[in-house]
């Protein structure tokens, strides 16, 4: 093949996520060169063309951000609405009234898998926005 031939199935694979070992197997294979030369190529062909290949992983990248942005939104809401519920149960019932670290220790004890729900909700939320802002950091080319 090719010089760009060789190049363009590079950053093709690159961009489907290959790895990269399969990759330099493949050129090893196909070009007759060692696995030395072939790994020094497909890093200077990652490192030239690594805005081609976020423009072309964005679409995925940007499906799979969104989704666990939304799950994880749900997932602190049915939380929040689940510890609320706990409380206005409690206040419902005959029981004295409870201050901010009864309620607290309440929420622990009946609660505890909200409180997960609720640490896994925002941890969900904020790993979306920090791939997306990696992401479009990529397009627009910021550092």
């Amino acid at each position: 093949m090719d010089q760009l031939k060789v190049v363009n199935n590079i950053v093709e694979q690159l961009s489907k996520a290959v790895p990269k070992d399969n990759i330099i197997t493949e050129l090893c294979e196909q070009e007759n060169i060692n696995w030395n030369e072939a790994q020094s190529l497909v890093e200077k062909v990652q490192q030239e063309n690594r805005l081609v290949i976020s423009r072309r992983q964005f679409p995925l990248m940007s499906v799979i951000a969104v989704i666990f942005f939304l799950a994880g939104f749900g997932l602190l809401i049915f939380a929040i609405v689940s510890m609320v519920k706990i409380i206005e149960i409690y206040s419902a019932s005959q029981l004295p009234p409870l201050d901010l670290a009864q309620i607290t220790l309440y929420i622990f004890n009946y609660g505890y898998g909200l409180i997960t729900a609720c640490i896994l909700g925002m941890g969900m939320i904020l790993g979306s926005l920090i791939g997306m802002r990696q992401a479009w950091a990529e397009i627009l080319d910021i550092s």
